[in-house]
């Protein structure tokens, strides 16, 4: 009987011995089974950011259109809106719906909405039109993402449709505002005239429904292959390899072009478009925060892209460019950030553009800038 407690009372004494490392295990595997199913999701967003790029711009603007248009512009005095301003690399960059929810853990009594206004192709005169719909709406935070693509696109207006849907009279040229009230009044008012490109998009998504297989679960398995292939390339720093994966999966577009070492004064156009933004969210009394994004650091690496000085970005000139952006926002009280080496190659699908780590990655640090900066917003709340 002495000896049948000893053994028991040894397997009690190993049992509770391993009960701490199986919570711990089991602690382990459910956060990696949760860190799985959260790059799932950044997955999925790159994809449809993906998907968006490849659709009719105008119809992903009158998405947003549409989305900003639904909201309110009287709001709880718990409700804390923060908008998201930029072009593409912003689109893939950011996971609006995981900033929200990082926001809404840092602050549970607060109602957070993080609201996109990220459409490819714009220059910084479209931005500073999306400012000013932000501002209209209550914005308490506005969130800029000023890159390397969007200076490089220049101050220009480049969407028509923004100006027509988001803008005021002023920012359509004189010579184009007579014809351009009718066309704005249809595009404002009558939904039908401007959602048909989102029409043809879901007809084609009924269709896809109705054929053999499923379509677009092919075509996001596709096009996740060719992203793993040009980070696997990008990891060993390959670029003729990285290269050669955007030709063999059709990604041609995607190769950068070379920006060679140029000057670009403090008072260049562009940087003028950006401040007079800048200027208008400080006078509206909202806080602004400017986040410049990552750049691939691969096609800076003169080392890497020796022979490819074709897709070679040179990198002082970006330097400069991202401290002279961030400058201006600075000079109109805006909170600023430098992320251009915040990303390695892999976490790269281009130049600017970000996968779903990268996507993963850059969301988690705009996330901690930003609750930082909300403890000044809602103070101020009523």
């Amino acid at each position: 009987m002495p000896r049948l407690l000893a053994i028991l009372g040894l397997v009690v004494a190993g049992l509770a011995a391993l009960d701490p490392l199986v919570a711990r295990w089991l602690e382990a595997a459910s956060s990696e089974r949760s860190q799985r199913q959260r790059l799932e999701t950044f997955r999925h967003v790159v994809f449809r950011s993906f998907e968006q790029t490849q659709q009719s711009v105008e119809s992903g603007i009158s998405r947003s259109y549409r989305e900003l248009a639904a909201l309110p512009e009287q709001k709880s005095r718990l409700e804390v809106r923060v908008f998201a301003i930029g072009n593409s690399a912003g689109l893939f960059a950011l996971a609006p719906a995981e900033l929200e929810r990082r926001l809404a853990q840092a602050y549970p009594t607060r109602a957070i909405r993080v609201l996109p206004l990220l459409i490819p192709d714009i220059g910084v005169r479209d931005e500073r039109v999306l400012v000013r719909a932000a501002l209209a709406k209550g914005a308490d935070l506005v969130l800029l993402l000023p890159n390397l693509k969007g200076l490089i696109l220049g101050y220009e207006a480049r969407m028509r449709y923004v100006r027509e849907l988001f803008g005021a009279a002023e920012d359509l040229p004189p010579l184009e505002r007579p014809g351009a009230a009718l066309r704005r009044g249809l595009v404002r008012h009558w939904s039908t005239f401007r959602v048909r490109d989102e029409l043809r998009g879901l007809l084609v998504e009924a269709v896809d429904e109705h054929l053999p297989g499923d379509p677009r679960s092919a075509e996001r398995e596709a096009v996740e292959r060719a992203f793993q292939e040009i980070a696997r390339a990008a990891r060993r720093r390959d670029v003729a390899g990285l290269l050669a994966a955007y030709a063999r999966h059709g990604l041609d577009r995607f190769v950068p072009e070379a920006m060679p070492r140029r000057e670009i004064p403090p008072d260049a156009p562009v940087f003028r478009v950006m401040g007079r933004t800048a200027e208008s969210v400080r006078a509206a009394g909202v806080r602004g925060v400017a986040v410049f994004l990552p750049v691939n650091p691969l096609f800076r690496d003169p080392e890497a892209t020796r022979g490819f000085e074709a897709v070679r970005i040179d990198d002082p000139t970006l330097r400069m460019l991202a401290r002279r952006s961030l400058a201006v926002y600075q000079r109109a009280g805006f909170a600023t950030a430098d992320l251009l080496d915040a990303l390695p190659p892999e976490a790269f699908i281009d130049l600017v553009h970000a996968n779903a780590d990268g996507m993963q990655r850059f969301t988690q640090r705009v996330a901690a800038i930003v609750i930082g900066l909300l403890q000044d917003v809602s103070a101020q709340a009523p």
